[in-house]
């Protein structure tokens, strides 16, 4: 019989706060197990081979998207790992650390974040010094905002200009209003830097910016954060190409539909949702296994306490978003503990709570809304009337409340704890 510690342990493993590399035993290779998992691709493979055969020397930028909890966290550490083999130099920014994510972009002032971050990991490098310094003399003799003072240590300095940048949105506003005019000025420094920087490693480098894809903005901003992303990407996509680096940025999966043919990228990589079903509705028995294997990696002795069929079942209502099958994989944990102290292995009126819990969570759904899910669930397409509907999309794929996968093409369809409800 179980233990209540047991489902402790269970809980504890599946948390997702940080991402999982290829050097964690519990990180599970499946894109490279084609044809083990029968995988159509390797996206991230493909990505490495792109900057591989992608020169340098006047800077590339490269697009990696995806729904959200698709894993890219852990997949850019594989990436990271694969170009190191090959002899790049990757730096790694976690942008979410530093940028305002409800609020729109600006470029120069998204240039300043991307290079104050990375100067963070390079912090004793000479070109990051000299940046800092000549970036300290723009603010004394170019920039005057009021109450902010460039004087004084660099790392004083770079800590202030870090808070204000992520805190404070009337300084961002300030900052915005007089850096307009001076964005070749602003894109030079940077530029400067970077190719400074990376000239100091003297090999092939490749900056990666994480998170760019949680700039989502609020409920009543969305559409002009969506229109500024948008315009980064098209209007402004060559101040994020660096001599001598290939850029890769973490971007939205509707980032394409809303540029077209704006969109200045050397190439374009999206890591899908795991297919837990077909197109046609029957399950995809080989990308469900995925799922249960990553989850018996973290927890070798779950079948011990929820038997292989009720893994299987919570793994086909997740809707292969990976987030939302640990949640689910927990709350059955704490069930277990709750009703019976653990003593007892997860039973089916357990399994049913969890999915009731879950779904109450994405309740209530507008009946326009339910409209729409239906015939995205009958089309498995976007449905879209107008190109407006684009944002909504976006919040319906941020939400979960619809899952984007792809065989070939990109197909959508509603999660799988909605079915019942679309349908009632």
């Amino acid at each position: 019989m179980p233990a209540q510690s047991e489902f402790q342990k269970m809980f504890q493993a599946l948390k997702l706060e940080s991402p999982v590399g290829p050097n964690d035993p519990v990180y599970l290779d499946y894109f490279s197990k084609l044809e083990h998992y029968h995988m159509d691709s390797d996206p991230i493979s493909e990505l490495a081979t792109s900057i591989k055969f992608t020169a340098n020397d006047a800077g590339a930028l490269h697009l990696l998207s995806g729904q959200r909890s698709s894993g890219k966290s852990s997949e850019l550490l594989r990436l990271k790992q694969q170009l190191e083999a090959d002899g790049f130099e990757v730096w790694l920014t976690d942008l979410d650390n530093i940028l305002n994510t409800t609020e729109p972009l600006d470029i120069p002032g998204f240039l300043l974040s991307a290079a104050s971050a990375l100067a963070t990991q390079m912090d004793n490098s000479n070109a990051t010094k000299r940046f800092l310094s000549g970036l300290a003399r723009f603010f004394q003799t170019e920039i005057k905002i009021k109450g902010f003072q460039a004087e004084g240590n660099l790392g004083l300095f770079k800590t202030k200009l870090d808070f204000e940048l992520k805190r404070s949105p009337n300084f961002r506003q300030l900052l915005f209003d007089q850096l307009q005019s001076r964005i070749d000025s602003v894109w030079q420094q940077v530029d400067l830097y970077i190719s400074n920087l990376a000239a100091e490693k003297s090999g092939k480098v490749v900056w990666i910016m994480d998170s760019l894809d949680r700039v989502i903005g609020q409920f009543n901003n969305t559409r002009e954060v969506a229109d500024s992303v948008t315009m980064m990407f098209s209007q402004h996509a060559d101040k994020l190409r660096f001599k001598g680096v290939s850029t890769i940025a973490v971007v939205h999966p509707w980032l394409a539909a809303a540029t077209g043919a704006a969109l200045r990228a050397d190439s374009w990589k999206f890591l899908p949702s795991i297919r837990v079903r077909r197109k046609n509705g029957d399950v995809d028995s080989d990308r469900l296994q995925i799922l249960i294997d990553i989850a018996r990696l973290r927890v070798p002795s779950l079948f011990d306490l929820i038997d292989s069929a009720k893994v299987a079942e919570l793994a086909l209502a997740s809707g292969g978003d990976l987030r939302g099958y640990f949640m689910l994989l927990r709350s059955a944990a704490v069930k277990a503990v709750s009703k019976n102290n653990g003593t007892q292995a997860v039973d089916q009126s357990m399994i049913g709570a969890v999915l009731s819990d879950a779904r109450n969570q994405m309740l209530p759904i507008s009946n326009d809304v339910r409209t729409w899910l239906n015939k995205i669930h009958s089309n498995k397409d976007a449905a879209l009337e107008a190109h407006s509907d684009i944002l909504e999309l976006a919040r319906l794929l941020n939400g979960k409340f619809v899952m984007n996968y792809r065989n070939g093409d990109d197909w959508y369809d509603v999660h799988p704890l909605l079915f019942d409800v679309i349908s009632s």
